[in-house]
């Protein structure tokens, strides 16, 4: 994996880990030439109420997208 994309994967594991509602520990990230994929099972913090895990993973996706050197999020997460 090159380094720029190694960097950039690191860069968006930190930007789901700052959205405490989501446990994002099985959730797969991958960059590949700019590309960021999201794989793999979403599910809320235990004690999150009243949150809507589509609508968190939506502000992922759109915080990602302004990570310079970003081209596009694939996000193929299930709920």
């Amino acid at each position: 994996m090159p380094a720029e994309d190694l960097h950039m994967t690191r860069r968006c594991q930190r930007e789901i880990g700052k959205r405490v509602a989501v446990d994002g520990n099985l959730i797969n990230v991958r960059a590949i030439h700019g590309v960021i994929y999201l794989t793999g099972r979403a599910r809320l913090q235990r004690g999150a109420t009243n949150v809507s895990l589509e609508d968190e993973m939506h502000i992922i996706a759109q915080n990602i997208k302004r990570i310079p050197g970003v081209r596009d999020v694939v996000v193929e997460v299930s709920y």
